[in-house]
């Protein structure tokens, strides 16, 4: 809501128990932290501009550059941007202690109430209320997925110390806070950095020039149909993103991008020094790629440019108009039409992104930083 004040200026109304703290200089842009109460005569100022923490505010415009579809990017400046497209209601990203101090990189749960997070030598467990060690492991895990009750944390073997030795893949099965199972990989050399899936009969697996799928009983390596293969030192592939509509509808992501029709892999999306780190897709019509510099966006029939610079390092969303990403300068948001930067926690690097609704979702990076979504 937006209204004039006596001296022509712009006025909100806004609750007081907002967390937000505005921070004003002259000339400058206004920046946003989360963390403090924003009285009412500071709130009047920061109106237009997007309120760090809040997808709600008056709105404000700064400089734009093409993005998908005619949509827009914002550079650091503070975006402009109303409520989430999908609800039409604000929100507020938070800080939340998770724990443990680890660089995450992979997020996965399968109810609000039981989510993971991990990272090397790091399983951390949310039950609903509060973050605790999920077991300890001495594995470097990279990724974290599965379908609706079967997940897996996906990474590899630690070599002993002063060893020129390789790390070996390793899977886990996930068993709430309890030591997760070892399971045989079928692909032991294979570096596996990300899992997904679809359902608990339809998970996939991949890292270097390896794919590996679950089909709720055994895994089954599908390397050999159509994935260009380089060394586990410099694989051809390098992949770090999967995410399908389907069981014959699959994308597949990293220095190299492949579409599985159900029987075999066929690359797409064929531009030299794309690296991609995360999909996500509301349809078979609407999925998008994110990576290094980069975010392509696929409407059933061709990939265009997403129109969003720096490094992304995963997607999510909710639905098309609702949609999440995360990298090396915090988070964006899309809303259908334009990404939007968000300038809060732009100094943090983010790596996964993951969420059970548009009001709840979380998002995790370096140094254990974790942050969650209400609405």
């Amino acid at each position: 809501m937006r209204s004039r004040n006596g001296d022509g200026g712009l006025a909100c109304s806004w609750p007081d128990e907002l967390l937000v703290q505005a921070r004003v200089a002259l000339g400058q842009k206004y920046r946003l932290e989360v963390g403090m109460m924003l009285e009412r005569s500071v709130m009047r100022r920061a109106c237009g501009v997007f309120l760090g923490a809040v997808l709600g505010a008056c709105g404000s415009s700064g400089g734009n550059n093409p993005g998908a579809d005619g949509g827009t990017t914002t550079g650091d400046s503070a975006a402009t941007q109303g409520n989430d497209a999908s609800t039409g209601r604000p929100g507020i990203w938070q800080p939340v202690n998770i724990g443990a101090s680890a660089n995450f990189s992979g997020l996965w749960g399968t109810s609000a109430s039981s989510i993971y997070a991990v990272g090397p030598q790091t399983i951390q467990y949310y039950n609903g209320s509060s973050w605790a060690s999920g077991g300890t492991t001495p594995y470097t895990l990279q990724g974290v997925g599965g379908g609706a009750t079967t997940g897996f944390a996906v990474g590899i073997t630690v070599p002993p110390n002063g060893s020129g030795a390789t790390g070996m893949g390793v899977l886990l099965e996930l068993m709430g806070t309890t030591m997760p199972n070892q399971v045989t990989d079928p692909t032991p050399t294979a570096q596996p950095t990300v899992a997904w899936g679809r359902a608990d009969n339809d998970i996939w697996v991949v890292g270097g020039d390896t794919v590996l799928h679950w089909n709720g009983s055994s895994w089954s390596d599908l390397s050999s149909m159509g994935i260009m293969q380089g060394t586990v030192s410099d694989p051809a592939s390098d992949l770090h993103a999967v995410w399908g509509s389907s069981a014959n509808d699959v994308h597949l992501a990293g220095k190299l991008a492949y579409h599985w029709n159900g029987s075999v892999f066929t690359q797409e999306l064929q531009n030299p020094g794309d690296t991609y780190y995360g999909a996500w897709g509301s349809s078979a019509n609407d999925v998008w790629l994110v990576g290094s510099g980069v975010a392509r966006h696929y409407n059933g029939t061709t990939w265009s440019n997403g129109g969003v610079n720096g490094t992304l390092r995963a997607v999510w969303g909710t639905a098309a108009n609702n949609i999440w990403a995360v990298g090396d300068t915090g988070i964006l948001h899309y809303d259908g039409t334009n990404w939007i930067r968000l300038e809060f926690f732009a100094a943090h690097t983010l790596r996964a992104i993951w969420g059970t609704g548009a009001g709840n979702i979380w998002a995790v990076g370096d140094a254990g930083i974790c942050l969650h979504w209400t609405q």
